[in-house]
């Protein structure tokens, strides 16, 4: 039994953090903020603290309700009327519908409303955008991060005519 109890807290003693240290590391189709610990040997781990956006965005794109969790309380979309107009229009959560991405990497093979997609990485946010091709498709959802260091959706801007 004494063996026991030596073993426990031996293995608690390993298990202390020494320090903490961030870094982060922005890739062409990722971001990802990894957090490097030493436990008391020494030992380097690193885990990842936040939530990479192209996982995030497959989940996203193909489930209603963790779409639904991941829209900001208040959606705001901006949209152009007239020629050089925008109107901003304030959406509550449960307002919105799903929005369905899931056939994105294929539109530019449609038939009809083609569109490429792009995305654009900025400091804070993310923006991923749909251009039309040969015809007026010009919508860009803008992600930013959120509680817990996870993402969210908080803009719609849609400059289609």
């Amino acid at each position: 039994m004494n063996n026991l109890y030596i073993l426990l807290i031996v293995l608690f003693f390993f298990s202390c953090k020494k320090y903490s240290k961030s870094s982060y590391k922005i890739n062409e189709n990722k971001i990802e903020i990894t957090k490097k610990e030493r436990n008391s040997l020494g030992q380097e781990k690193t885990s990842l603290s936040n939530e990479k956006f192209n996982t995030f965005f497959i989940k996203f794109r193909n489930d209603s309700i963790f779409q639904k969790k991941r829209l900001e309380d208040i959606i705001y979309l901006y949209s152009l009327y007239d020629t050089d107009k925008i109107e901003v229009i304030k959406y509550k959560k449960r307002d919105i519908s799903f929005m369905d991405f899931r056939d994105d990497s294929l539109a530019y093979k449609k038939k009809y409303d083609k569109y490429k997609i792009e995305t654009v990485k900025k400091k804070d946010s993310i923006t991923y955008s749909m251009y039309g091709i040969d015809n007026g498709i010009n919508q860009h959802y803008v992600f930013k991060r959120g509680k817990s260091n996870k993402w969210y959706l908080i803009s719609i801007h849609d400059y289609s005519n």
